[in-house]
């Protein structure tokens, strides 16, 4: 474990703890602030005052923590898979990140998430940790790899002075397996495969020769031959724009060629002026207009590209500080980029025309040069390669968009130097090039769920929930007015066996199909004060649910209830069907009874909305029904027992009904009225 102290507010150092039951911090006297920690094994504890300033995470399924801390934790919580204790209420401080899939023991204690810019993003689909998968060995250091543009190959070269070689190996989703190996006459620093076809980008030191090589693979006879190449000088990075029309190469300048069918095109080239460019160290944006470049001494320079000539654009430097690594978020402005000096580490940058502006708060510094960087194509992770250190040499990276933060997910320990790093074209797994000769590959295990057990939830700002969440025991979530909205492609709530979830305060957006729902018929949701949007079908089927305070149901979807157990509308509440939304009752055993009012100042209130009963029938007893606007009562069924009905007949369980002035209630099918009066 190694503990640096902070430099500048936000500017953070990384410590790690690999052992079993670590303790942070004290539990009677207030310690400095933590940086990042990671849990690894069992029994890790928080103590009363110690302070998560960089936050934390688990590094597995196995790991677990207990949390007493009086201190906000600021920075990011990222459980992938793991099991988090509460002893005390969990507060985050301002920017914040939390996910990772993994269980949480509320033991009734409450997680309070801050107020943000725009909207909090709760459990949502992030990077998860690493699993290593297979590498081979390259007999020298491997200094550059890549993937196809379909994730079914690896290219990868070393340096082996006087010569090198290029490896192109298959990949079949966990094993590498070499299919061929050339030998070039000088180091190869850098490798890149187009964005689209078989071939591969090439640059090593000078030869006399081309010393870009352009190499054709073909898939059937798993061979490669030379289209084409560019006597240069030694090149140290090679880019392809996104469209595969334009090819970059970075030495002591940048030259652009056109490429069509194998063959490069001279464009035209700029001189840098003495620094070099990094190696793997050139990027396009992703239209093609902007190329950056990471150059010792210089640091970052951005050239704009007009399709014949490019221009220096902006520039940003530290000193004599190596930018070692380039990475252009995909449809952003923002750029990523790794360096090596007085201050190593990962660095920010939003571009503007002719301005590189550092998001210095997102700055993540370290004692270690970092080497190298890489975007996921949604541009919300990163994953950086470093130098071998006590710690991770391949760390992964949450990018929250709104806050323009980073945050530490996870990362791995390949205990050498690691001088390129991937993703795959899919996001799901990482390559890695490192000084051990060794190409490796990775997948990314998500654990996509989360479990909250006894866990009270309060939201201070609106909250999109992007994963399944399982609630257990009795929990809670308090909106404060915002609004929750669950995504209809990747989140969903569920209510565990027996358990309670109770909604305070908000509005819940996003209610389709089956998103919100129990697991069995013992399981209850409970509705206080809340507005509930469908956004398109939404069927209830198992379990129960509590109407409390003022409840209202809107969207133009049709509400299906098809429980066999009855829900409730509460004393002194009112469950309101707004303009438009079908409630279509619907329960899957014959029981016409489920729908249960408390007494008197239990309010049914269809405002403009619709009423439809299938064969079993629906009995409105003991309340009161409020009728406003233009609504329709309709009965599938065609006998008196499956009418929707008014009372049963008996004194105590009159339903008292109040049809505002200038409404106007159809009916059609069954009817029964059955009140005393």
């Amino acid at each position: 474990m190694k503990l640096y102290a902070l430099l500048f507010l936000c500017f953070f150092f990384y410590q790690y703890s690999y052992s079993a039951s670590q303790t942070v911090g004290s539990d009677t006297t207030t310690s400095s602030p933590e940086d990042y920690w990671k849990f690894d094994g069992v029994e890790n504890k928080i103590s009363n005052y110690a302070q998560m300033s960089g936050g934390f995470t688990m590094q597995d399924l196995s790991s677990t923590c207990s949390f007493y801390s009086l201190f906000p934790v600021e920075s990011g919580l990222f459980l992938n898979g793991g099991k988090l204790y509460l002893n005390r209420d969990l507060n985050f401080n301002n920017v914040f990140a939390f996910g990772g899939g993994g269980e949480v023991f509320g033991n009734g204690y409450k997680i309070k998430l801050p107020k943000h810019f725009s909207q909090n993003r709760f459990f949502d689909k992030r990077i998860g940790t690493l699993n290593f998968l297979d590498s081979y060995n390259v007999a020298r250091v491997a200094s550059s790899a890549d993937w196809s543009y379909n994730d079914q190959y690896v290219a990868s070269t070393n340096l082996k002075a006087p010569g090198s070689e290029l490896y192109v190996s298959s990949f079949d989703g966990s094993i590498l397996s070499i299919l061929e190996s050339v030998s070039l006459p000088r180091n190869t620093r850098c490798i890149r495969w187009h964005p689209n076809s078989y071939y591969l980008a090439v640059g090593q030191d000078t030869t006399g020769g081309n010393d870009l090589i352009i190499y054709s693979w073909d898939s059937v006879l798993e061979t490669l031959s030379i289209t084409d190449g560019a006597d240069v000088g030694s090149v140290t990075a090679v880019s392809w724009s996104n469209d595969g029309q334009y090819l970059a190469i970075g030495n002591g300048l940048i030259s652009i060629y056109s490429f069509s069918l194998g063959i490069l095109t001279y464009v035209t080239e700029v001189a840098l002026g003495g620094p070099l460019i990094s190696e793997n160290a050139l990027e396009w944006n992703d239209s093609g207009t902007y190329l950056v470049a990471g150059m010792e001494d210089v640091g970052l320079q951005v050239y704009s590209f007009n399709g014949s000539t490019l221009t220096l654009d902006a520039s940003a430097s530290f000193g004599t500080d190596v930018a070692t690594g380039v990475s252009w978020r995909p449809n952003s402005s923002v750029i990523a980029s790794t360096w090596n000096g007085a201050t190593n580490g990962l660095k920010l940058f939003l571009h503007t025309s002719g301005i590189l502006k550092e998001l210095s708060f997102s700055r993540i510094d370290d004692l270690y040069a970092f080497y190298e960087v890489d975007w996921t194509s949604d541009g919300d992770n990163l994953a950086v390669a470093i130098e071998t250190q006590v710690g991770f040499e391949i760390r992964l990276f949450y990018f929250d968009i709104f806050s323009y933060r980073l945050f530490q997910v996870s990362g791995y320990d390949l205990t050498d130097d690691v001088n390129d790093v991937r993703f795959s074209n899919d996001d799901q797994f990482i390559l890695t090039a490192d000084s051990a000769n060794d190409v490796s590959a990775f997948n990314l295990v998500k654990k996509s769920s989360v479990i909250l057990d006894n866990v009270n939830l309060v939201f201070n700002s609106d909250t999109k929930i992007e994963e399944a969440i399982f609630f257990s025991g009795n929990c809670s979530i308090n909106g404060k007015g915002k609004s929750i909205i669950i995504d209809e492609a990747l989140g969903g709530v569920q209510v565990e066996t027996g358990s309670c979830l109770t909604f305070y305060n908000l509005e819940l957006k996003g209610i389709a199909n089956n998103n919100l729902r129990c697991a069995s018929n013992s399981s209850s949701l409970c509705f206080q004060d809340c507005k509930l949007t469908l956004s398109s079908v939404f069927t209830f089927d198992t379990g129960s649910m509590l109407f409390k305070g003022d409840v209202i149901i809107s969207g133009t979807n049709k509400f299906v209830y098809s429980s066999s157990v009855g829900s409730t509308i509460n004393s002194n509440s009112i469950l309101c069907f707004d303009k438009g939304v079908p409630f279509y009752f619907s329960p899957s055993v014959l029981n016409r009874d489920l729908l249960y009012m408390t007494d008197e100042t239990s309010y049914l209130f269809f405002d403009g909305a619709t009423l439809i009963s299938t064969e079993t029938g629906l009995r409105l007893t003991r309340g009161t029904l409020l009728i406003d606007n233009n609504v329709t009562f309709s009965a599938l069924g065609s006998s008196i027992s499956e009418a929707i009905c008014i009372g049963d007949g008996t004194v105590e369980n009159d339903l008292n009904i109040k049809i505002l002035s200038d409404a106007q209630l159809n009916i059609w099918g069954a009817f029964e009225y059955k009140n005393t009066y």
